[in-house]
């Protein structure tokens, strides 16, 4: 039995994908990105074709993840339960280009997402600048204020 990559690589295409988001401002961190594109991947039962990652060098160590990523490969995924980073490494790169087409269209990764509704009433949305930030915590605060009078 061959054991399960150390590493995590990326083709060309997602590194570009991960670079954009986070460049974007879209998320804090490329490791953020990624595991969200994984999650994403996984919850729409996205897949991408081998060729499609040609080219792939590493970006990452595993140790670098969540450990929670290989735990979901595990549980909901059993067939690559020997090989979780090999499968979250495909599926994480299904998800940069859906976020990558996804985003060309949108203003905020909340909605994107279809979580649009927590991003007013736990905090700023996970797209926001820091003034918009600022903003929505200040409407956060008087919609509470206002509510307990």
């Amino acid at each position: 039995m061959s054991e399960d990559r150390t590493t995590v690589p990326l083709s060309p295409e997602g590194a570009r994908i991960l670079a954009e988001l986070v460049g974007n401002h879209w998320f804090e961190t490329e490791v953020a990105a990624f595991q969200c594109a994984f999650a994403l991947a996984l919850a729409q039962g996205l897949s991408i074709d081998r060729p499609e990652l040609r080219g792939a060098t590493t970006k990452f160590n595993v140790g670098s993840l969540d450990p929670t990523v290989r735990d979901l490969v595990v549980r909901l995924d059993p067939d690559y339960a020997a090989k979780p980073f090999e499968r979250a490494t495909v599926l994480a790169e299904a998800g940069l280009r859906r976020l990558s087409s996804l985003l060309d269209e949108a203003s905020d990764l909340a909605e994107t997402l279809g979580i649009s509704q927590f991003s007013h009433s736990r905090g700023p949305s996970l797209g926001a600048q820091p003034d918009d930030a600022e903003h929505e915590l200040a409407e956060g605060r008087a919609r509470n204020d206002a509510s307990s009078i």
